[in-house]
């Protein structure tokens, strides 16, 4: 007897847990969704790398083994047989059509917790046996992918081929133990065979560790929530991509930042939240040396305009952020923002990335050894949402160290948005936008504090609403320096089932 069989067996012996159906469920419903296309093809990921590409267009729909792909649409609860089920409708469809790769769409409450692995292991390291070649999952705007199907959707993909797992904003991950029994009151034999299914259960979810595709981070995230209803909920955030999903977005979160009025602080707090984004990258020797190349801590924020500081075309700045981080940042010929983080894993002094000229508060012309102009990418403005406390249009009251996440098992402590300064003086105005009535100015050095925020479609993309002297409206973030807290701090972001985040 296999083990996934003989798990499932003992599994259906004792039910009901809270980790399987209380009632006998449905099979979840596999089906043909390649009117999503279209959908898929507009996202972009937000983080990383690969910013404002699209990964799901079809290129060449007459190319099926890599360009061309079918949608397989997932829902409902997963049962036992969903695997099955699944690489059924899989060869039926590459019988039908000749295509070859597959995009499958999760939505679903959950379900069968092993079942759900079983099926991450046909979505995973099983499906190059049987051929199936995955090009993403990924869980959509308003859909949510919990307890079996976020095991399945961790589990997807292979390590070599990094298939990546995506989350549409909007959309929702949410994991869990789920390994409670719903009545304590046990005979002796009963308890043996949970403990027994609970090993089982663990010995399976130690996979989402295998060949470093999932971080530590995530079970220990997945052991604080014990109860059918208490999931550790991810969506499109940096806190998703620094876990190794990848957060897409389309439409206004996706749109590029223009760097009209944008200074070196605020540009400072960009790379920061870039810098946190990365899979990898923050850990706890860099953590040591973290800083934020646009704040001078004597001498406070830098006011200094990002257009003011370029030499002239083609040139691009260069902080350190971390130890061995770089940020490097343009303009584009459009006008918009252009960047790029990451780390230098050269092993000499010859090739390191070379500094040139300083220009202030941290920040110096690049020199030998870094990214050209044209290399640098487009940045979206959910990067700049995260990083002025608005990831995906909400306003974050809170505040934590980033290193808390790295460490689940201990409460993190957080604390409220504090009073911001304002580097420079501002149009206060009745709505967000800049063609909205002004109801006056407010002048540099004013703390103010932010009450709620807003994206917008216009280049300052995010605002803050504020109350000065009396007068209730909205201001551009970029004005205020969000470095009122330490630069290792970030927004945390409470997401809720029924309320979509």
């Amino acid at each position: 007897m296999t083990f996934f069989s003989r798990a499932l067996s003992t599994a259906l012996i004792l039910a009901p847990l809270s980790l399987l159906s209380s009632a006998p469920a449905r099979a979840a419903e596999f089906t043909l969704a390649n009117e999503l296309q279209p959908h898929l093809a507009e996202l972009v990921p937000l983080y990383g790398p690969e910013m404002m590409t699209h990964p799901l267009v079809i290129e060449d729909p007459e190319e099926t083994y890599f360009t061309a792909y079918n949608v397989i649409r997932m829902e409902g609860e997963i049962a036992p047989g969903d695997a099955d089920r699944f690489s059924a409708l899989y060869h039926e469809l590459f019988e039908s059509t000749g295509r070859y790769p597959y995009v499958l769409v999760m939505d679903s409450p959950g379900g069968n917790f092993l079942a759900g692995i079983e099926l991450g292991e046909r979505l995973g390291t099983e499906a190059y046996i049987d051929a199936i070649r995955l090009k993403a999952v990924i869980v959509l705007e308003g859909e949510r992918c919990l307890s079996a199907c976020a095991l399945a959707f961790a589990l997807a993909g292979n390590s070599d081929d990094n298939a990546p797992r995506m989350i549409e904003a909007g959309g929702l991950v949410g994991f869990h133990m789920g390994i409670m029994p719903e009545k304590t009151q046990r005979s002796q034999a009963e308890v043996g065979q949970i403990m027994g299914l609970t090993y089982d259960i663990m010995q399976s979810y130690l996979g989402l560790l295998r060949d470093g595709r999932n971080p530590l981070t995530l079970m220990l995230e997945a052991l604080q929530h014990r109860e059918a209803a208490s999931f550790f909920l991810l969506g499109a955030e940096a806190r998703a991509a620094d876990l190794g999903f990848v957060p897409m977005a389309r439409g206004p979160l996706a749109a590029p930042i223009s760097a009209a009025a944008l200074d070196l602080d605020t540009l400072g707090s960009l790379c920061n939240a870039a810098m946190w984004a990365e899979p990898g990258l923050v850990d706890e020797v860099s953590y040591d040396y973290w800083s934020n190349p646009g704040y001078q801590h004597e001498g406070g924020p830098a006011s200094l305009t990002l257009a003011s500081a370029l030499a002239g075309p083609g040139d691009r700045l260069m902080g350190q952020v971390g130890n061995g981080g770089y940020c490097y940042a343009g303009i584009g010929e459009d006008g918009g923002l252009r960047m790029q983080v990451g780390q230098d894993m050269s092993q000499s002094y010859e090739t390191s990335p070379k500094t040139g000229e300083p220009v202030a508060a941290g920040w110096f012309h690049a020199g030998a050894n870094t990214p050209a102009a044209e290399d640098l990418g487009p940045v979206p403005v959910a990067l700049l949402a995260e990083a002025l406390g608005c990831p995906g249009g909400v306003f974050a009251r809170d505040w934590t160290r980033w290193m808390d996440d790295h460490h689940p098992e201990t409460p993190a402590e957080t604390q409220p948005l504090p009073p911001l300064p304002l580097k420079r003086a501002v149009t206060l105005r009745a709505e967000p936008g800049l063609a909205a009535e002004g109801l006056g100015e407010v002048p540099a050095g004013t703390q103010i504090e932010v009450q709620d925020c807003r994206l917008t479609g216009d280049n300052q993309a995010v605002w803050y609403r504020i109350t000065d002297q009396g007068r209730t409206g909205w201001i551009s973030a970029r004005f205020a320096s969000i470095l009122g807290l330490e630069s290792d701090q970030r927004p945390v972001v409470a997401h809720s089932l029924e309320a979509g985040r």
